[in-house]
């Protein structure tokens, strides 16, 4: 039997997962209004920042639209890598993000080459993004979205094995970089 983990399950728990883990399983604020209506089995309730398995617990983890939410995207992310053998993370892709972003959400977020870069936001982006909080016309709005989905930059997902390699870039000038693949 496969072990598989789903990171941030909130309301729509991956079917192939059989361990489940989520932060805030009462509080809706960040799921779009969205509440848990029945717990799976084997939920956990933990933060992605500090995971309570031990290393290589899993074959295999998903975690969906959540990497976007954390406080610190390394820690996440080393902590994916520590408890799974390998696994997919994904997020609203960046460009999608600075058009129709949601102001709670903490990173920007691409892949490229394979490996995962996380881009911490600048709450002031929002006064200069062609939208923020305020749309402009629906007939604009769907003429980006539309561009965005042709393109490819609604989301960006990445497999990785071994280890997430990733690029974290913090306000402040920190980088944290991991490099780890089998």
């Amino acid at each position: 039997m496969k072990f598989i983990l789903d990171i941030g399950c909130g309301s729509y728990p991956n079917k192939h997962a059989n361990v489940f883990v989520d932060k805030f399983p009462w509080n809706d604020k960040q799921r779009s209004g969205k509440k848990i209506k029945k717990f799976p089995k084997n939920f956990v309730a933990a933060d992605v920042e500090c995971l309570p398995f031990r290393d290589d617990a899993f074959d295999y983890c998903y975690c969906t639209h959540l990497i976007e939410h954390t406080s610190w995207a390394n820690r996440a992310l080393d902590e994916m890598g520590r408890v799974a053998k390998a696994g997919y993370i994904s997020a609203p892709h960046m460009y999608y993000e600075f058009s129709f972003g949601k102001r709670f959400h903490k990173w920007f977020f691409y892949v490229k080459g394979g490996r995962i870069v996380m881009l911490q936001k600048d709450k002031s982006l929002f006064e200069y993004s062609p939208f923020g909080r305020e749309l402009k016309t629906a007939f604009l709005v769907g003429v980006v979205y539309k561009m965005l989905k042709r393109a490819k930059l609604i989301e960006a997902g990445c497999h990785w094995k071994g280890h997430p390699s990733y690029v974290v870039v913090y306000n402040d000038g920190k980088c944290f970089t991991e490099n780890k693949k089998e």
